[in-house]
């Protein structure tokens, strides 16, 4: 693969990875937003003492609303590194991999953290729930919770595979690149 090549579909995956972070990061403002301005998640928390569930389980600590934070911050940092990569790729010259592998280890971290959370807060509410909520839970087959389940762990995972790959790929492209001589000769 030639230099050229390369630097074309790094654009390419470049501008792909740019889309997802931006959205990524204005989730996030929104997120912030919601946490420590306008407190939306407390309704979310009333709508679960309603079903019998403690909502102090669910309530973000401290070192989440920590996380929240650094993880826009790191977001918003990668989306004005990618941005600058735009231009270096036009150029052609080397990009900056801190972006795209910065958000490899937050997937990773996300994932998890997303599972011992899920453990925890699960075990959690289902000890807290009400008769009622309990009750509603055995009406529903049990073929149509695990497929539900299924569809649910199919469907992120298709997201996460469509949030990483442009990282993947600027990495892959990267070292390719890097595998690239110098000076590449030029016939006429």
């Amino acid at each position: 693969m030639k230099r050229d090549e390369i630097y074309k579909k790094m654009g390419f995956w470049n501008n792909f990875y740019l889309v997802i972070a931006v959205i990524s990061a204005l989730f996030g403002i929104k997120s912030i937003i919601d946490t420590f301005i306008t407190k939306s998640y407390l309704k979310q928390l009333e709508q679960l003492k309603d079903l019998g569930v403690n909502p102090a389980d669910f309530e973000p600590t401290t070192f989440d609303k920590i996380i929240l934070v650094l993880t826009v911050i790191i977001g918003i940092y990668c989306v004005v590194v990618a941005f600058k990569n735009r231009n270096r790729i036009i150029e052609k010259v080397k990009v900056d991999i801190i972006p795209y592998a910065l958000t490899l280890i937050l997937a990773a971290y996300s994932f998890v953290s997303g599972i011992f959370t899920s453990i925890n807060k699960t075990g959690a509410a289902t000890s807290n729930m009400s008769e009622e909520v309990t009750k509603s839970m055995e009406n529903v087959p049990k073929g149509a919770l695990a497929a539900g389940i299924g569809i649910a762990v199919f469907i992120a995972l298709i997201a996460l595979l469509i949030k990483l790959l442009p990282s993947i790929r600027m990495l892959v492209l990267n070292s390719k690149l890097k595998k690239l001589p110098e000076e590449e000769e030029v016939y006429e």
